[in-house]
């Protein structure tokens, strides 16, 4: 069953999206093809690659932007995100985006230092939000 976002008491947090990330997933033996295009058409330098072990994952950040190579083995959810939004006020985000029919998928729940909450919103996208605690 989804989760449902909590109700909040205290003070009201507004909602600020920090920062905006998205995800463009490519299988493992075309990653590298991938990678070198994109330095060569982009005037941004790419960030070292880095494994995304546990889950059989090849990452390289582009800026607002990561290339993530998967093998066979990488489950569809896990690559299912097409965007992360770094925010403040998630649990106030996370009852606007119920109300106006978002689906929720996982959380708003903690996770490494924050909360975390994975939704698809109107227009299909899956999206991660994510607030530092």
């Amino acid at each position: 069953m989804p989760a449902m976002p909590p109700t909040t008491s205290g003070p009201r947090v507004p909602v600020a999206i920090r920062d905006v990330k998205a995800h463009h997933y490519v299988p493992l033996d075309l990653f590298d093809a991938w990678l070198d295009a994109l330095r060569r058409h982009t005037s941004t330098e790419p960030g070292a690659v880095r494994d995304g072990a546990p889950f059989g994952l090849k990452i390289c950040d582009f800026g607002n932007f990561d290339l993530i190579g998967y093998d066979a083995s990488v489950p569809p959810e896990l690559r299912a995100i097409d965007l992360t939004v770094r925010v403040t006020g998630l649990l106030r985000l996370a009852q606007s985006l119920h109300a106006r029919g978002d689906k929720i998928i996982t959380g708003p729940e903690p996770e490494m230092g924050g909360l975390r909450m994975v939704c698809v919103n109107g227009q299909g996208r899956c999206v991660e939000y994510l607030e530092s605690a």
